[in-house]
C-alpha cells in the first residue's frame, strides 16, 4: 500500500460463480473512482453469502445501495456481519459519496470455507488462456463510462466476451501474494462493472459455484498540487493602476494560495519582493521601467509547489500636467517676485523635477529674453528691469521609458517695472584745512536709486561759522584743492544723486556740515607722547602723518640741562633748539619734513636718566625748506612763566609754546590766544616734571603761562607757512 492511502474496504462479498466464457456481473454504475487502481488479490477470510462496507474513522462519504438493474437471482446473498445487515438480496450498487476523493477498487479470493485456492501460481497474468489446474474463479473488469487506462480489459471495447483475447485474469490467491489484478482510473466520475467467471480444473462438475470476493476501494495517498497552467497579469501597466492576477490552473487539487508580487528588470530577472499577499496589487513609482511577475504557491496536504507568471511589460510612468503660472509680487525694483502656481499642476509619477525661468520683455510683454541665473523660484528685479516686464516659463519634467514627459506654463507679463529714487545718508568732508591740500566728499549710508543715480557735486565757501555760503566756481567734483581764497574761510559739499525712470525714480540732495576753518598751517594729528625715567626714550611717529609734512619733536627732562639731548637711532631729523634752566630743565626741540614713507618710532637719549617727556606733532602747510622762522625762550623759578616775543615775519604763521616746571603734577593757564594740546606728567615722583604746550596763529608776541611755583623754563617757535 502507498504511504498516505486510505482503504475503504468491502468483504465478504459472495457472488454466484459460472462458468467461463459465461460470467456473473457485478454492477456498480456510480461510484466515484478518481485516478484509482481497482485491484483483486485473494483473501483467506472466511465468506459467508453477505457484502460488508468498511470506511477509514475519518471518512465522511454518505453510503447507499441502489436497487434499480440488479435481480436476487443473480447473486446469493447472505446475512451480514453480527450487529450490521448492510445489504439486502437486491442490492448491488455502491455510491462513494461526493468527499470519498480519489480511490482504488481492491478484490480479493476466498472459497467458502475460508480457505485460499490453490493454483495461482500455475497462471500468470496476461496468459492466453486459462490453463488446466488453476484458480477457482478469475474476474474482468469492464468501465462502463470510461475505459481504464491499464488494467484487465485488453479489448478497448469495455467488453469482458470469449473473443476480446482472454482479458480475463486470475485472482491471486493471497492478500499478501501477487500485486493481483490492478486497474487505473483517471480523474472523474466513472461507472464500474465487475464480472467474475469460473475456469473448472479437471474433473471438477460443471455449474455455478459461490465464491468469496473482497473489494478495497484505496483512496490514494496526497500528492502535493502540480501548475498545469500558469498564473497570468491583467491591467493597465501605467503606475497607480491595479494588477490582477489569475491563479493558474493546477492538479492534484489545492486547499489554498499565497501571492507574492515581484519587480524585475527589463528582462524579467533580477526581482525583488514586492506587495502583500492578495491576488491585486497597484503599481507605484519604484515600479516604472520594471517590469511585474506573480509568483502562485498552491498548497494541499502533501506540500506546496510554486509557479511564476511570464514578465508583464514595462511599467509606463505619467508625465506631470501644466496648469498656470503668476509673477507675484511688487513690480518694482529690488523687489520678489515669486512664480505662483494654479490650476491642474500634477507631479507626474515618478515625480517630476520643476524648473523655473524668468524673462526679461519689453513694456508690452513681447520679445523676451532668458534673463542669466534667474532661475530660482524667486526673483528680485535689477536696475537693467526697470521699465521692462518680466515673464516666469516653470517646467515640470519627469524622465522615464515610457509615458514620462513635460509640462509648461508662461505666466503673463508683470506691470513695467517701477525703478527707486535714491535716499541720502549722511555726507562729510575729509582732509586737512590748509591751502594746497585735497579735501573730499565722503557719502555714507546712502542708496543709490535703480537704476543707479548720477551725482552731482558742489563745493561751497562759506563764513567761519559755515554760514554766507555761495558756490565755488568750478568746484564740482567728489574732491576739492584748497585755495588761499578759502584761509579764514569754512567749505561745505552739496552732493546731488538723480536717476530717471517711467515711474518711481527722483533725486536725494544733502549739504555737507562746514569743514574746519582754512587755516594757513593746521595740527594735522593727535600728539604722541610717552615718558621715561631712562637715559633714552622713543616716540612713535602719528599714523597720519603724509609726505609734505613737517614732524617737531619736543623733548623735556629734569637736571638735564648740562647734558646734549640728541637723536640716537638715526639722523634724519634736524635739532633746532635746547632750552635749559640753570641746570635743573631743558627744552630741545627737533623737527624732520616728510618726504616717503616713514619708519615707526625715533628714539632720542641724554645722559643723565631722570624723568624726560617726548612729544611728536605733525603740522601740515609749514614751508618745508625753513619750516621754523625763530624762536624766543625763558626760564626762572614762580607761577608766571614767560616766553619772550618770537621774531617772525611771514604772514599766518603759527606759534608753538612749550612750557615745562619740576614738579610731580600741576597745570597750567594757557596764555592768551593760545590752545593746549599736551599736558603730561612723568610718574618718577623723585625726578618728575610737567610739560604743557600751546599753539596759536601767528608770529609774535609775548606768551606767559600761569603754572605751578618751581624751576621752569619756556620755549617758543614760530611755524612758517608755505
Amino acid at each position: 500500500m502507498t504511504v498516505g492511502e486510505r482503504t475503504q474496504r468491502i468483504p465478504y462479498f459472495s457472488v454466484n460463480l459460472r462458468p467461463h466464457p459465461t460470467d456473473s456481473s457485478l454492477v456498480i454504475p456510480a461510484a466515484r473512482i478518481e485516478q484509482a487502481r481497482l485491484r483483486i488479490v485473494a483473501c483467506t477470510t472466511l465468506a459467508t453469502a453477505m457484502l460488508c462496507l468498511l470506511m477509514p474513522a475519518t471518512s465522511t462519504a454518505a453510503l447507499s445501495f441502489d436497487t434499480s438493474g440488479c435481480t436476487a437471482s443473480t447473486y446469493a446473498m447472505g446475512p451480514g456481519l453480527p450487529g450490521a445487515n448492510l445489504l439486502s438480496a437486491a442490492d448491488c450498487t455502491i455510491d462513494f459519496g461526493s468527499d470519498s476523493g480519489d480511490a482504488h477498487l481492491r478484490m480479493y479470493q476466498t472459497d467458502g470455507a475460508g480457505v485460499a485456492m490453490d493454483g495461482v501460481s500455475d497462471y500468470a497474468l496476461g496468459t492466453a488462456d486459462w490453463a488446466p489446474n488453476g484458480s477457482l474463479f478469475g474476474a474482468c473488469l469492464r468501465a462502463a463510462s470510461t475505459p481504464p487506462t491499464g488494467g484487465w480489459d485488453t479489448s478497448g471495447d469495455g467488453s469482458c466476451d470469449a473473443d476480446d483475447g482472454d482479458p480475463w485474469n486470475p485472482i491471486p490467491a493471497t492478500a499478501a501474494g501477487s500485486a493481483g489484478l490492478v486497474a487505473e482510473f483517471p480523474a472523474g466520475l466513472h461507472s464500474v462493472d465487475l464480472r467474475f467467471g469460473v475456469q473448472l480444473a479437471p474433473g471438477q462438475a460443471a455449474g455455478s459455484y459461490n465464491g468469496g470476493v473482497t473489494i478495497d476501494v484505496i483512496q490514494p495517498g496526497p500528492t502535493a498540487p502540480t501548475s498545469t497552467t500558469l498564473p497570468t497579469i491583467s491591467g493597465s501597466m501605467t503606475v497607480g493602476s491595479m494588477l490582477t492576477s489569475t491563479d493558474g490552473s493546477w492538479a492534484n487539487g489545492v486547499d489554498s494560495y499565497a501571492y507574492q508580487w515581484r519587480r524585475c528588470d527589463t528582462a524579467g530577472l533580477g526581482c525583488v519582493d514586492i506587495g502583500t499577499n492578495a491576488p491585486t496589487y497597484t503599481l507605484v513609482s519604484a515600479d516604472v521601467d520594471a517590469t511585474i511577475r506573480m509568483v502562485v504557491t498552491a498548497t494541499n496536504v502533501a506540500g506546496s509547489t510554486s509557479a511564476t507568471s511570464i514578465p508583464t511589460g514595462q511599467v509606463e510612468g505619467i508625465a506631470p500636467t501644466a496648469g498656470t503660472a503668476a509673477a507675484s509680487g511688487t513690480p518694482q525694483s529690488g523687489a520678489t517676485l515669486t512664480a505662483a502656481l494654479a490650476g491642474a499642476w500634477t507631479t507626474g509619477n515618478p515625480s517630476g523635477t520643476t524648473t523655473y525661468r524668468w524673462r526679461r520683455c519689453d513694456a508690452a510683454g513681447a520679445n523676451c529674453v532668458n534673463i542669466p541665473l534667474a532661475t530660482a523660484s524667486t526673483y528680485q528685479p535689477v536696475d537693467a528691469d526697470v521699465d521692462a516686464t518680466i515673464r516666469v516659463v516653470v517646467s515640470r519634467t519627469n524622465t522615464c521609458a515610457i509615458g514620462c514627459g513635460s509640462a509648461v506654463a508662461t505666466s503673463d507679463p508683470t506691470d513695467t517695472i517701477d525703478g527707486l529714487t535714491p535716499t541720502a545718508g549722511t555726507l562729510t568732508i575729509t582732509g586737512r584745512a590748509v591751502p594746497d591740500e585735497i579735501v573730499s566728499a565722503n557719502p555714507s549710508g546712502w542708496t543709490t536709486g535703480s537704476p543707479i543715480g548720477a551725482d552731482t557735486f558742489q563745493w561751497r565757501r562759506c563764513d567761519a561759522s559755515g554760514a554766507a555760503c555761495s558756490d565755488i566756481a568750478a568746484a564740482t567734483s567728489a574732491t576739492y584743492v584748497i585755495q588761499d581764497a578759502d584761509l579764514d574761510a569754512t567749505l561745505r559739499v552739496v552732493l546731488t544723486r538723480t536717476n530717471s525712470c517711467g515711474t518711481g525714480c527722483g533725486a536725494a540732495t544733502l549739504t555737507s556740515g562746514p569743514s574746519a576753518v582754512v587755516a594757513a598751517i593746521a595740527s594735522v594729528a593727535t600728539p604722541a607722547t610717552t615718558t621715561t625715567s631712562s637715559t633714552t626714550g622713543t616716540v612713535a611717529v602719528p599714523s597720519s602723518a603724509q609726505v609734505g609734512d613737517v614732524l617737531v619733536v619736543v623733548i623735556t627732562t629734569r637736571d638735564g640741562s648740562d647734558q646734549d639731548i640728541t637723536e640716537r637711532t638715526t639722523s634724519h631729523g634736524t635739532k633746532y633748539r635746547q632750552t635749559n634752566n640753570s641746570d635743573r630743565i631743558a627744552i630741545a626741540l627737533f623737527y624732520r619734513v616728510v618726504t616717503g614713507a616713514e619708519q615707526a618710532s625715533y628714539t632720542f637719549g641724554w645722559t643723565d636718566g631722570r624723568g624726560t617727556i617726548l612729544t611728536m606733532l605733525a603740522f601740515a602747510g609749514l614751508d618745508t625748506a625753513s619750516p621754523i622762522g625763530g624762536y624766543t625762550e625763558g626760564s626762572g623759578t614762580g607761577t608766571s612763566q614767560t616766553a619772550a616775543s618770537a621774531l617772525g615775519t611771514a604772514a599766518r604763521s603759527m606759534l608753538l609754546a612749550t612750557f615745562c616746571v619740576r614738579v610731580s603734577s600741576g597745570s597750567y593757564t594757557p596764555p592768551t590766544g593760545m590752545t593746549e594740546i599736551v599736558d603730561m606728567n612723568t610718574p618718577d615722583t623723585t625726578s618728575s616734571v610737567n610739560t604743557e604746550q600751546f599753539i596759536a596763529g601767528g608770529t609774535t608776541g609775548t606768551r606767559q603761562a600761569t603754572g605751578p611755583s618751581s624751576e621752569w623754563a619756556a620755549q617758543m617757535v614760530w611755524l612758517r607757512p608755505r
